[in-house]
């Protein structure tokens, strides 16, 4: 995975999608809030009711597309039980409900396939935290041995960082990252919590990931995780 210097300056201005967005209803062009009279959450909140596979379009315009089922709302994010091509189920993905632009039921055969999974019906881990970003990542965190973040409006390539929460702490999450070879860095590399777009635990990748990595590594077993925890 690509990693950057956390101290950068933020993106600045409002996209395109979110001024509409906003114009839609009735708020200015850089109107970051969310509010309950939002067509948008009235979508979401329909969708997590009724166990409807919807796709949810986000800005800024670099930002993927979220396919799956709604599992629970806060009142900053929204948790969604990721679907892939076809139904299969694929990990947890919260979103930024400010982020949200669109939410459109899904039109395949995915869902019918969906609920016939034995993941079905998908759930949200205990205790989960969708008001805060700080208790979101540690209640996450808890259900799943490595967390994925994204900060879509600084980059307009889509890139994850992974790895293992080391600390949250003054708005920012320390993360001890592990490299797409399945080895750990060194030391914990920081994010600022508010700049994290999109947070997802539990897909086949890093599944797959921790299986091969093992556990965070301490003292002289640093990058060598497999070796130290045979």
């Amino acid at each position: 995975m690509s990693h950057f210097p956390a101290y950068e300056r933020g993106h600045g201005g409002t996209d395109p999608e979110t001024c509409i967005a906003n114009t839609l209803v009735g708020r200015s062009c850089n109107d970051r809030s969310v509010s309950k009279a939002d067509p948008r959450i009235d979508e979401l909140e329909r969708a997590m009711r009724e166990q409807t596979l919807v796709n949810i379009s986000r800005s800024p315009r670099n930002a993927d597309r979220v396919d799956g089922f709604v599992v629970a709302m806060g009142s900053k994010w929204v948790l969604i039980a990721q679907t892939r091509d076809g139904g299969y189920f694929d990990g947890l993905t919260a979103v930024r409900l400010r982020d949200v632009v669109k939410v459109a039921d899904d039109s395949t055969f995915a869902e019918r396939f969906a609920r016939s999974q034995p993941q079905w019906p998908p759930s949200a881990p205990e205790d989960l935290d969708l008001g805060k970003t700080r208790r979101l990542i540690e209640t996450l965190s808890k259900a799943s041995e490595l967390i994925g973040i994204e900060q879509e409006r600084r980059h307009k390539s889509a890139m994850q960082w992974i790895g293992a929460v080391d600390e949250i702490e003054s708005g920012w999450l320390w993360l001890r990252e592990v490299r797409s070879d399945a080895t750990w860095h060194d030391e914990a590399l920081g994010y600022k919590l508010s700049r994290i777009t999109k947070v997802v635990v539990l897909n086949d990748y890093q599944l797959g990931l921790t299986a091969i990595a093992g556990q965070v590594p301490d003292g002289d077993c640093t990058g060598l995780p497999r070796e130290c925890f045979p």
